[in-house]
C-alpha cells in the first residue's frame, strides 16, 4: 500500500495488478476487439513483470492484432526510434491503425511526450498505458479527429506552461492533464478503466 502513495516512484507489478486489468470500452471496436486489448493489456504487464523489472515495455500491434513488436525499455522511457520491426511493421498498415500499448512503472496516465508522439505519429489510431497497477489510460484519433487542431492544442499547451523552457514534471503532468480534458474537442477520445 505504502507504494500506491508514491506516485512518482516505481511500483512492482504484482499478479493482482495483472489480474485487475479491465475491460475498456473502445468506440468503434468489437466487444472481440476490446477483449483482445484488455489480453494485451494483461500480457504486456506480465512482460514487465518478468522480463524487464516492472520496467517500461512497449506493445506494438496493427487493428487487427494479428503481429506483434516488442520494445524494452528503462524506468521512465521506452525509445522506439530505432526499432526496425516497428518500421517495417507501419509499412505494411495504413494510418491510424497502429496501437501502441505501453506500461508506466509509476501510477501515471499519459505524458506530454506520450501525447506528442500520438499526435505527431499518422500511424498510432490508439495509444493506451496501463499502469503497473493495473489501471488502463486510452487515446484514440476518433472519426472526427482534425490533426490540425490536435495540434494547435498541444502547441498552446506547451507555451502555456513553458515547456520548451521549463519543462519541469510538473509544468507538464499540468499539460498534460489539460490536454486529456480538452482534446475531445479536436476529435480525440480519451477514456479509461472503472
Amino acid at each position: 500500500m505504502e507504494q500506491a502513495k508514491k506516485r512518482d516512484h516505481k511500483i512492482m507489478i504484482t499478479d493482482i495488478a495483472v489480474s485487475k486489468v479491465s475491460l475498456v470500452e473502445i468506440p468503434g471496436f468489437s466487444p472481440a476487439q476490446n477483449e483482445s486489448l484488455r489480453t494485451l493489456h494483461k500480457e504486456l504487464l506480465r512482460d514487465a513483470q518478468l522480463h524487464n523489472n516492472s520496467n517500461e515495455v512497449a506493445y506494438a500491434v496493427p487493428i487487427d492484432f494479428s503481429r506483434r513488436v516488442v520494445t524494452y525499455g528503462k524506468e521512465d522511457r521506452v525509445s522506439l526510434r530505432l526499432n526496425t520491426e516497428l518500421a517495417s511493421l507501419k509499412k505494411s498498415i495504413y494510418a491510424n491503425e497502429l496501437i501502441l500499448a505501453h506500461n508506466h512503472p509509476s501510477t501515471s496516465t499519459f505524458s506530454i511526450a506520450d501525447i506528442a508522439a500520438f499526435v505527431f505519429d499518422p500511424h498510432i489510431g490508439l495509444m493506451t498505458v496501463v499502469t503497473n497497477q493495473g489501471d488502463v489510460h486510452v487515446l484514440q484519433k476518433g472519426e472526427f479527429f482534425a490533426y490540425n487542431s490536435t495540434k494547435e492544442l498541444l502547441d498552446y499547451l506547451i507555451k502555456k506552461y513553458r515547456l520548451h523552457e521549463d519543462g519541469t514534471e510538473s509544468n507538464q503532468e499540468a499539460a498534460a492533464h489539460e490536454f486529456l480534458k480538452s482534446c475531445r474537442k479536436a476529435g480525440v477520445w480519451y477514456g479509461r478503466s472503472k
